[in-house]
């Protein structure tokens, strides 16, 4: 039950120096290091669609009606 877990997010100056100790953390069972993952993962999400979405259409907004391809 992460969702009950009090958590916060890892700091720290080397982004993949966190990554693995939040990685590691996860896999040793700590239930906050696996909220921290989920909580990043959608965050990467998000962020990856609005990416695509502005690559992909003009302005980044999705034409409308018979303009959709």
């Amino acid at each position: 039950m992460w969702k009950q877990t009090k958590w916060e997010l890892t700091k720290g100056e080397d982004t993949f120096e966190v990554l693995d100790d939040i990685f590691e953390r996860a896999l040793a069972g700590e239930m906050g290091a696996v909220a921290e993952l989920t909580v990043l993962g959608g965050t990467a999400t998000i962020l990856d669609s609005y990416i695509v979405r502005g690559a992909r259409f003009e302005g980044g907004r999705r034409p409308r009606g018979n303009d959709v391809q």
